[in-house]
């Protein structure tokens, strides 16, 4: 008779640690977590020394703030302009440039070609423009007006010429190609089977027909989940990605809470009441987004 209290007491502490872990690594959304990039890849530059800088439409993004406009405010090498150093000649000519649509300068210069990209890793602009200057041939070149589209977005920039070789446009185009992004994704969607079907085996839900059930039923509802959210991130930033991560994990263990107390019971070899399944279900998605949110910390390049 006193087996029923006995292993919900149990089923208390495990949710309690699984509560417990949640909180302690819920600051992996802050400074130590992964933070959107901007990556632009150039091709068809001349074969001499290249620079670039992004011009934003907001005045601040993250630590950055743009160039003021005095000299005070100026940050450059004080050093001879050499080889690879964006000195003061360099700088000077990026701050003359007036953009038409009063973009801010960052003066955050790199040295670009066909093989160096230009690579914003903290906090780089929503909506920006690409600024290339040529010191060889005095040339400043803007892109047109483009918008981050993912966490980690890459942008093609070509370079054009005319009939003489001369450089007249910059040219940019979106690169889409995240083949990369299907090893992570892959392993976090087995991460969450596993993590739930050790949380089934917990719960003594052992048949073959409810392991192969909630196998089923985790892959659909993570790859639902994964492809909503890189749409939100697409389409929205981080702050949206955090509220629509909250909003889909509940959906999620809604969605699985109710197909676990109407399929379960018919392959359990003990009667248990709906509920039981419904804990089941929070215990497992508590269990995986705690997994998940420590893996942030831990190997942040799956995320």
């Amino acid at each position: 008779m006193m087996e029923k209290p006995a292993r919900f007491k149990r089923l208390g502490v495990l949710l309690a640690v699984l509560l417990l872990l949640a909180a302690f690594t819920l600051p992996a959304f802050a400074d130590t977590g992964p933070k959107p990039s901007l990556t632009i890849r150039f091709r068809d530059l001349p074969n001499t020394l290249c620079y670039a800088a992004l011009l934003s439409k907001d005045r601040g993004t993250g630590p950055y703030t743009a160039w003021d406009g005095t000299e005070e405010d100026a940050r450059f090498d004080p050093r001879p302009d050499a080889e690879g150093t964006a000195g003061e000649a360099i700088w000077r000519a990026f701050a003359s440039y007036r953009d038409s649509d009063n973009f801010f300068f960052f003066q955050n210069i790199y040295t670009v070609s066909n093989t160096d990209a230009l690579y914003w890793s903290y906090y780089p602009p929503q909506t920006f423009k690409v600024l290339l200057y040529i010191p060889k041939t005095d040339t400043l070149l803007c892109s047109d007006t483009q918008s981050r589209f993912a966490f980690d977005s890459i942008f093609d920039a070509a370079l054009q010429t005319d009939a003489a070789g001369a450089p007249v446009a910059l040219t940019m185009t979106q690169n889409q190609t995240r083949s990369a992004d299907l090893l992570p994704f892959g392993v976090r969607v087995l991460l969450t089977v596993l993590v739930e079907l050790l949380a089934a085996l917990l719960f003594r839900l052992r048949s073959k027909q409810q392991l192969l059930l909630l196998t089923g039923v985790n892959l659909a509802t993570q790859v639902l989940l994964n492809l909503l959210l890189q749409t939100v991130v697409r389409a929205g930033g981080r702050s949206t990605f955090l509220l629509a991560l909250i909003v889909c994990e509940v959906l999620v263990f809604v969605l699985e809470a109710l197909i676990d107390c109407f399929t379960l019971p018919k392959w359990s070899k003990r009667e248990h009441r709906r509920v039981y399944y419904a804990v089941y279900a929070l215990a497992a998605n508590a269990a995986s987004l705690a997994a998940g949110l420590a893996l942030t910390v831990i190997l942040p390049q799956l995320f």
